[in-house]
């Protein structure tokens, strides 16, 4: 199985929510909401298989977040500005 990591943080402290959702059509799906700055790991992902891993909610600040683990791209990084979050990236296990 591979590991992956995400971590998100937000600049304001009131007033988030951000959705993360880990998808392989048909194959996988876990998502869960959070309401301020978190991180998570999910352990239960195949080897060498494409995911994606979106971001949607709203924030008065700023929204960025951080994908590490066994992934082709490590790590994976993104920003959302201030508003709805709306964001997300497709990642290669390793």
């Amino acid at each position: 199985m591979s590991t992956i990591s995400i971590s998100g943080e937000f600049t304001s402290s009131i007033n988030n929510s951000v959705t993360v959702t880990i998808i392989r059509p048909g194959e996988y799906f876990y998502s869960e909401e959070f309401t301020g700055d978190f991180s998570l790991t999910r352990n239960d992902l195949q080897p060498e298989k494409i995911y994606n891993v979106t971001f949607a909610g709203s924030s008065p600040g700023q929204f960025a977040y951080e994908i590490t683990g066994n992934i082709t791209v490590n790590p994976t990084t993104g920003r959302s500005n201030a508003g709805t979050i709306a964001c997300g990236n497709t990642i290669q296990t390793t």
